[in-house]
């Protein structure tokens, strides 16, 4: 695989998990909230694991690293997204019973966030700059109580009180950490990486049903044609069409890695060719929004 693809492949995997995980910040916030505010929450709440989650692969795949590390890493994450999941069912329905929301319990979860965004961030600058963490490990342990503490505080009440639904949506919560793990194991592993970033598929129906298919009153892109001197757009507008194109990007590129290299497209591999993946972005897009905005209207005023 040319150096070049690599980079371009790592770049959309990366900003295609920073548009699912402020959609998913943004779902909760208030609808008079600022893009400063949303912008600041991402930064403190999901940049240093996102990052360390990117430098990770240096301490993982390294030329030096044993295999056992590389076995017991992956049983490590194994357990921890099954568990997680799992948890997360069971705590976070119904929505009013989801004590990480408590009053009471704010101030010892918000300093214990503190004391792991601390090791997350370091440990990330440290592999990014040096190729090594003496923290690497425990920030490794610590990603998934982190990642199941951020759910709870932010998940919202738009999903149904059902345990299996909310399992599903932790797992589509989890989907911009794997993507950036994805963009930096690229340099080590490419199969291992793309095969990481087509998970993102995961996400694809709770997209379909939550953000595309959504009615007159949740159409996304009707919510343009709202005059802003009357009605406050919803923050999340923006970010959910971002995350639909990019999630659909993600996973054509990953798709197309993935394809045999015998297999040629003109002079280059088409597993080398980026192309396509854009081509059914912007496909995906436009029969998107040609069916949300004609006739035209606003938000409520036909019942798709």
């Amino acid at each position: 695989m040319r150096r070049n693809d690599t980079t371009v492949s790592s770049f959309f995997y990366v900003l295609t998990a920073i548009a699912t995980s402020v959609f998913m910040l943004s779902r909760n916030l208030e609808d008079f909230a600022k893009w400063s505010t949303l912008a600041l929450e991402w930064l403190i709440r999901c940049g240093p694991p996102l990052l360390f989650a990117f430098a990770y692969p240096r301490f993982l795949f390294a030329d030096s690293v044993p295999r056992l590390r590389q076995r017991n890493a992956a049983a490590l994450y194994g357990v921890g997204a099954a568990s997680t999941t799992v948890l997360f069912a069971v705590f976070s329905t119904p929505f009013w019973n989801n004590s990480v929301r408590d009053v009471d319990v704010y101030l010892p979860v918000a300093l214990m966030d503190l004391a792991i965004l601390i090791v997350f961030l370091v440990s990330a600058v440290s592999l990014l700059l040096r190729n090594r963490s003496s923290l690497a490990g425990v920030a490794s342990f610590l990603f998934w109580p982190y990642w199941i503490l951020l759910a709870l505080e932010h998940v919202g009440r738009w999903f149904q009180d059902s345990n299996l639904h909310a399992a599903y949506y932790f797992l589509c919560f989890v989907n911009p950490a794997l993507l950036v793990f994805a963009a930096g194991t690229l340099w080590y592993r490419r199969t291992v990486a793309h095969g990481f970033a087509l998970l993102a598929l995961v996400g694809v129906p709770w997209l379909y049903w939550d953000v595309i298919k959504g009615n007159g009153y949740s159409n996304v892109w009707l919510m343009f044609n709202l005059p802003e001197k009357f009605f406050a757009r919803p923050l999340y507008v923006v970010p959910a069409i971002l995350a639909v194109g990019l999630t659909g990007f993600a996973v054509a590129v990953a798709s197309t890695r993935l394809l045999p290299s015998r297999w040629h497209w003109g002079k280059y591999p088409l597993s080398e060719r980026t192309w396509p993946a854009i081509a059914l972005c912007l496909i995906l897009l436009a029969i998107w929004l040609g069916h949300s905005v004609l006739p035209y209207r606003i938000p409520g005023a036909v019942d798709l």
